[in-house]
């Protein structure tokens, strides 16, 4: 549960899934944290981290109870293979071609970094956790926008703008480049390491789809 991050004071959680939360999301968080009007008179749970934002991972059964029950649930999500193209430029772009990191990633031999290209599906829980909102990274403005009118933040205190810092890693014609450096086993491998994602959320602008059929099957 390490992954999951709790905001006592917002009595907020997220699944940081690393390439597909911004600096923009962050950087509300910032704001939201200086607003009294989102303050809670009195905590939701008795047990009180050291720390106002902190990973779930660090607290005990009952606490984490506590935390699923009483606090708003966030999942940023993100197509899986443009995750795996944006932490290939991130990590390894100077040391090996997409084709050999992706046999790496496929075989799992790579440690370094490794939770950039996790399944979501393992990083986030999803069968431990009953989101409340699941918002898609290609939409976050509009998206966040809703949530945070649904939360009773004011609307001008949510116009932070969230932009792609990273766009020119997660094209759909980069994504579609890199894929094609791939063999079909390849491709295979990945669709099979990712498959309990796509099980859960079809992402029907992948380049899993075509014409609405499976590729690479």
């Amino acid at each position: 549960l390490s992954g999951i991050m709790v905001n006592e004071q917002l009595q907020l959680m997220f699944c940081a899934v690393p390439d597909a939360i911004t600096q923009s999301w962050r950087n509300l968080l910032e704001v939201l944290e200086s607003l009294d009007v989102l303050l809670k008179e009195e905590p939701a749970l008795e047990y009180q981290a050291e720390t106002p934002y902190h990973s779930m991972g660090e607290r005990n059964l009952s606490s984490i109870k506590g935390l699923l029950s009483f606090y708003t649930k966030v999942l940023f999500m993100r197509e899986p293979f443009q995750r795996l193209v944006s932490a290939y430029h991130r990590h390894f772009k100077e040391e090996m071609t997409f084709k050999e990191f992706a046999q790496s990633v496929a075989s799992r031999r790579l440690a370094k970094a490794n939770s950039s290209w996790e399944p979501l599906s393992s990083l986030c829980h999803l069968c431990l956790i009953d989101y409340d909102y699941l918002l898609v990274y290609s939409f976050l403005d509009k998206e966040v926008g809703f949530m945070m009118k649904r939360m009773g933040v004011p609307q001008e205190e949510a116009l932070l703008e969230f932009e792609d810092a990273e766009a020119q890693w997660t094209s759909s014609s980069l994504v579609e480049r890199c894929f094609s450096e791939l063999s079909h086993q390849q491709q295979k491998q990945l669709v099979q390491l990712y498959r309990t994602d796509f099980a859960a959320f079809k992402f029907s602008n992948s380049l899993l789809w075509k014409n609405g059929k499976k590729r690479y099957s």
